[in-house]
């Protein structure tokens, strides 16, 4: 399963299998795209349409879970907005997470924090 993966994934498949938790398929993201270890079987991964597949699913995810935020008083969020939080990757700011999901409701500074969690991942 990790048949010319980077040395990096071992060591996390490693510690899941001593756990004995079950391995099914692995995924690793290399800065700049996701990457699958080499194997033929369909693992299903397209098919649960992440967001980080692409910038388009990127965007229509973050719309679509936004356009619930009591910050914006059931408006879209500002494209633009959207766009600068996407390009802001793990560099996401409370300002970033404002500007798509208004002020009130949901709390940006906790939405940030836990966006910038997954560079310590």
């Amino acid at each position: 399963m990790l048949a010319e993966s980077p040395d990096w994934w071992r060591p996390v498949v490693e510690r899941i299998l001593a756990a004995k938790d079950y391995v099914g398929f692995v995924y690793g993201f290399d800065g700049s795209a996701w990457k699958r270890a080499d194997y033929s079987t369909e693992d299903g991964f397209h098919s649960v349409g992440l967001p980080a597949l692409s910038f388009e699913k990127s965007r229509e995810s973050i719309i679509s879970f936004a356009q619930d935020a009591p910050g914006l008083g059931g408006s879209a969020p500002s494209p633009a907005a959207v766009e600068a939080l996407i390009a802001a990757d793990g560099d996401v700011t409370e300002a970033h997470v404002s500007a798509v999901i208004g002020t009130s409701g949901w709390d940006p500074a906790a939405g940030a924090a836990a966006a910038r969690k997954f560079l310590a991942v």
